[in-house]
């Protein structure tokens, strides 16, 4: 019973997942192309902030689910007794395995904290309300930037992150092919 609720677990957190950076990048992508600039920020914005959470916490069940499942694997049923048997495929396929899942979990931090909050920073321009900063001792010429250099700098962001969730597509359907193909359950 323990088995088939892990196998649950370890099935439901990562089609959560999968389907997460599926959506991102086959439906909202596209989508991006037809909304006003400031709708699309918005959205984007918001859908990256709970993209974000959900991602991790799902490759996280996942994780610890695909954890259980092989310890339990090991033990023929049992989670008490421990004693492993490995051969060299099995060894590889599951270093590849969690390398490729610590390389998610990493996209997705790198992603949710760094890329997607500096393409929505705020930057001050010439055009930005300097009245409370009228009473500071600094040349506020010297701390505005350019408008062309602050869009130059989102886009720039923007490009990096869409790289970014190629890569995370790209690794989390390379996982997906070993998980189906090796049945990574019973390694």
């Amino acid at each position: 019973m323990t088995k088939i609720l892990l196998e649950y677990i370890f099935g439901v957190s990562w089609s959560i997942y999968f389907g997460g950076a599926l959506i991102m990048f086959i439906v909202w992508k596209p989508l991006q192309r037809y909304l006003p600039p400031g709708q699309t920020a918005i959205i984007c914005q918001k859908m990256g902030e709970k993209y974000k959470w959900i991602g991790l916490s799902s490759l996280s069940v996942f994780g610890l689910s695909w954890i259980f499942l092989g310890l339990e694997s090991f033990n023929h049923g049992s989670l008490g007794s421990l004693h492993f048997s490995f051969n060299l495929g099995e060894i590889i396929v599951s270093v590849v395995a969690v390398s490729l899942w610590g390389l998610l979990v990493s996209l997705v931090l790198f992603m949710g904290l760094k890329l997607h909050p500096s393409s929505h920073m705020k930057i001050p321009t010439k055009s930005f309300n300097s009245a409370s900063f009228k009473s500071t001792s600094f040349d506020l010429d010297s701390f505005y930037i350019s408008e062309t250099k602050t869009k130059e700098i989102k886009k720039a962001a923007i490009k990096k992150m869409d790289l970014m969730l190629k890569l995370e597509l790209l690794t989390s359907f390379s996982l997906s092919v070993i998980l189906a193909v090796t049945n990574v359950v019973k390694v």
